[in-house]
């Protein structure tokens, strides 16, 4: 490729037919390349041709579409994404074949669209569901696969770069970044041939696509709330931006990277400081973190172990959560350790007594539980869900 474009030879072209973003690797070793590549996208034509199309077909046929325009928006550039409404429309009109004289059809596009889902539904619904659900349901997480094909139904071009919409969406960017960092997500994909089928995963740009303009006219044109129910989740609204945020001693710091990595991998979003030292460099700390322990966390896991009270950060955390205590918002974890009336005001409410001679990976692991509970319960009750 440097070599022709080097050489300026004009009777000579390398044509690459592919997936969108994809051929990023191509080029990943030489950026000078950039600049002399010419990007053609298929599936991508203005309305005027996809009118063109349409007006063809029906002239062909001796008909008049009356939704044309309804099919000229919904291709949202595809040839075939029209054809396939169209043809629709003409079945459902009993039109089989071109007639003696013109005739126009009465449908209305909702109906005809209908049909087409129920149509597709056969081809892609195992498909859609075995990809939402990943390779274990987690229905208490913030459902990473779901939101990334949910957000590729939203996009214009059939591909999403995951760790620039994991940014864009705090909600679910802890849990969509580690299925994208941690291989979960290219895992998922090569395991299934029908997911191959439909959906791309490029993993040096990080990129997302869809392979067939059925399977995006299917997911753009689906209730995804409907849709996370039908899957297992329990909403696919969250009513914080994290499930849960961590405020210990630097003592307990063995006990909250566990926890936290259970939590992570159930695809809950939890806030755990050095998972965010990243973020919050450069910050004022205390305006980073006071309004994720007063309110951007749904609930906060307080790890009182002895050093709990004596730390100038864990006062400053629990300042900003104590009154949440008598909202039910605040799980405590109370270190074995620590000596009777060390913190009466978590040994009023319901706690959690931490063994510092009993095995930590069970006690993590019914600690998860426990919290995996509380988390779809408050998902229960919470508006929308």
């Amino acid at each position: 490729m440097k070599t022709l474009a080097d050489e300026g030879s004009a009777h000579s072209k390398i044509i690459v037919i592919g997936i969108p973003n994809a051929g990023q690797s191509l080029i990943s070793f030489g950026k000078d390349l950039a600049n002399r590549l010419e990007i053609i996208p298929f599936e991508s034509n203005p309305e005027n041709k996809i009118a063109e199309l349409v007006k063809k077909g029906e002239e062909a046929l001796r008909i008049s579409i009356n939704i044309r325009d309804e099919i000229i928006a919904a291709a949202q550039g595809s040839f075939y994404i029209a054809q396939m409404l169209a043809y629709h429309t003409c079945i459902r009109s009993g039109i089989t074949e071109t007639g003696k004289f013109i005739t126009s059809t009465t449908q209305s596009y909702e109906s005809v669209k209908t049909d087409v889902m129920e149509t597709l539904k056969r081809s892609f619904h195992e498909t859609r569901i075995a990809f939402c659900r990943g390779t274990k349901l987690k229905r208490e997480g913030r459902a990473p696969y779901l939101h990334l094909v949910y957000w590729l139904s939203e996009s214009n071009n059939w591909s999403i770069i995951a760790i620039r919409e994991a940014n864009r969406h705090q909600a679910q960017k802890g849990s969509v970044s580690q299925v994208v960092t941690k291989g979960f997500l290219i895992d998922l994909i090569n395991s299934s041939e029908d997911i191959q089928k439909v959906l791309h995963f490029d993993t040096v740009s990080n990129t997302l696509v869809a392979q067939d303009p059925q399977f995006v006219f299917y997911i753009r044109n689906m209730s995804w709330p409907t849709i996370a129910a039908e899957v297992g989740f329990l909403s696919m609204e969250f009513p914080s931006r994290y499930d849960f945020a961590l405020s210990f001693a630097g003592e307990d710091r063995a006990i909250a990277e566990s926890l936290f990595n259970s939590l992570q991998d159930n695809e809950l979003e939890v806030f755990y400081d050095k998972n965010e030292q990243h973020r919050i460099l450069a910050e004022n700390v205390e305006e980073y973190v006071a309004p994720i322990y007063a309110s951007d966390a749904q609930c906060v896991i307080c790890i009182l172990g002895p050093t709990y009270p004596t730390k100038i950060w864990t006062k400053f955390e629990s300042k900003q959560f104590r009154e949440s205590f008598n909202n039910g918002e605040v799980i405590a974890i109370l270190v074995d350790t620590v000596l009777p009336g060390a913190f009466d005001l978590a040994g009023n409410v319901g706690h959690i007594t931490w063994y510092a001679k009993n095995d930590p990976v069970q006690q993590i692991e019914a600690i998860t539980d426990l919290l995996l509970r509380k988390c779809a319960e408050t998902r229960g009750s919470s508006p929308g869900a």
